[in-house]
């Protein structure tokens, strides 16, 4: 798809399509790949995230999240989990270009309370890349061979089988997250906020919701929720945490009613939803520019209309 559709001005897919919203979205933004996320691919250097924003002011009008809703050319930048890095990177070249943003945080982070299991898997993969003795020492453990050990860990879910590998290789998460701060603060959200970036609700501890029951679901929203209100947003935003795959409607009918949800956010790139309040974003954290990426999604959603396959349907 990206072959194809570089020859195509953006201009004419925007035409053909008649989307005229795009919602990019990150987790980090840094050239200092620090062992937390070095192992991960959700990150963009600040280079390509200037180059982004570049393409993006050049492309389209940057407007609040309340009033993303596809009528122009407009975008609206999200950013997932609270990490230090919107804080020390982002926000400066924000302020500065007078770009709007969300940052969705994830209440069990801020304050450095707890660690993403993405991030522990992510440490464990810095060190066994970085050290034989404790990449044997993680093989046996395991009991596989060592040239398995790294699609192992990366592969594994289990965050308690995490923490005894970790255990096991000396590492100290608790320590970790005091050292390092690799999470926004509470005083840090404050500023963002007061500067007048929106603040979303990421739930509460970052699990998959489709594995979580609908009671479960709800708790995650309610206890986010309180803490933005607390903050005194007057209106609710919530991005998925791994997107909303599996997702029951019953979910959604509760989300934008009593769950107090504005509007919230999937990960499907260029796509419409059965659910008008629902909005799917394009995840910028890949190996191509600004331009590659957002062209593709393009040229994928015409091709995808002929299949009757470019709207999502509950």
């Amino acid at each position: 798809m990206r072959t194809l559709s570089a020859p195509i001005s953006l201009d004419f897919l925007i035409k053909i399509t008649g989307q005229k919203l795009v919602l990019p979205f990150y987790h980090a933004v840094s050239d200092e790949l620090k062992p937390h996320f070095s192992e991960l691919t959700y990150f963009r250097t600040e280079k390509d995230f200037i180059a982004d924003l570049e393409f993006f002011t050049q492309n389209f009008e940057s407007v609040p999240i309340e009033i993303a809703n596809g009528f122009s050319r407009h975008f609206h930048l999200s950013f997932d989990d609270g990490m230090r890095e919107v804080y020390d990177v982002v926000f400066p070249l924000l302020t500065e270009l007078k770009i709007h943003a969300t940052f969705f945080v994830t209440t069990d982070f801020i304050d450095n309370k707890k660690m993403f299991v993405s991030h522990k898997r992510s440490l464990l993969l810095n060190e066994i890349k970085n050290s034989s003795y404790n990449s044997t020492k993680a093989a046996d453990y395991l009991k596989i061979n060592e040239n398995q050990i790294f699609k192992n860990v990366s592969e594994l879910k289990n965050e308690t089988e995490i923490d005894q590998i970790a255990n096991l290789l000396g590492i100290d998460f608790k320590q970790y997250l005091h050292d390092h701060q690799p999470y926004l603060s509470k005083n840090q959200i404050i500023e963002l906020k007061k500067a007048g970036f929106t603040i979303g609700n990421h739930s509460e501890t970052h699990h998959n919701f489709n594995t979580l029951s609908f009671s479960e679901q709800k708790i995650e929203i309610v206890s986010t929720n309180r803490f933005l209100k607390a903050l005194g947003a007057d209106k609710l935003f919530f991005a998925f945490p791994y997107g909303d795959h599996g997702i029951k409607n019953e979910f959604f009918e509760w989300l934008f009613t009593e769950g107090e949800i504005e509007k919230s956010f999937g990960v499907s790139g260029l796509k419409k939803d059965f659910y008008e309040k629902h909005q799917h974003r394009i995840l910028m954290e890949q190996p191509y520019t600004a331009e590659e990426i957002i062209k593709t999604e393009y040229f994928y959603y015409f091709w995808k209309a002929f299949l009757f396959k470019n709207k999502i349907r509950r």
